[in-house]
């Protein structure tokens, strides 16, 4: 008799709005996905965008080094979304062989990928992500800058010191809806300094 997680992964093959999708998700999620395991991983590769989607952000930093592979190759799916969920999920294995991938997602023309695949790359902490993230400051999206400036802040490289402190003392602002830039590049400074014991 199937269980209930693998009657709700079951339901999320039929043809359901991407929201209620998401919802059986979130209920796959609490369950755990211990029984779904290969599952997912095996779905990583289906026709299905969305079934993609699903399998990826439910195995995000599970299923050992067979699920990262798969999910590495999403990096360079068609759909954005997929590459999306790919770019945020793949952080959670901590394994450096994405770090060159996911600097090369810095550039995608989907700049929701573009701050996933920053964040991604501060939570591996790979010191290559710091050049690659100096020159996303002059990203044209404001959004993508202000996950630069964090995510500096959080690899605590000393040498990202002077750019931030640029933005800080400019503050320069492309349009009225442009986020408080300084204010986050107050934070990812003081963030450095006290890692590195520079006050």
């Amino acid at each position: 008799m199937p269980t209930q997680v693998q009657i709700l992964f079951d339901f999320l093959h039929t043809n359901i709005p991407e929201s209620h999708g998401w919802e059986v998700v979130d209920k796959i999620r609490k369950f755990g996905i211990e029984s779904l395991e290969s599952s997912l991983i095996s779905e990583l590769e289906s026709s299905n965008a969305n079934i993609r989607m699903y399998c990826t952000i439910l195995l995000s930093g599970q299923g050992g080094t067979k699920a990262f592979e798969k999910i590495s190759v999403l990096l360079q799916d068609p759909n954005e979304m997929v590459r999306l969920c790919a770019a945020g999920s793949i952080g959670n294995y901590k394994n450096e062989l994405a770090v060159e991938p996911l600097i090369k997602l810095l550039n995608d023309p989907f700049a929701p990928v573009r701050i996933n695949a920053a964040n991604s790359l501060a939570t591996i902490g790979d010191k290559r992500a710091v050049k690659p993230l100096i020159k996303l400051l002059k990203d044209k999206d404001a959004d993508v800058r202000n996950a630069a400036i964090m995510m500096l802040g959080e690899l605590g490289d000393s040498s990202a010191l002077e750019y931030l402190e640029q933005i800080e003392q400019s503050d320069e602002t492309r349009d009225q809806f442009e986020m408080p830039l300084k204010l986050t590049a107050q934070d990812a400074i003081k963030a450095i300094k006290t890692r590195n014991s520079l006050f």
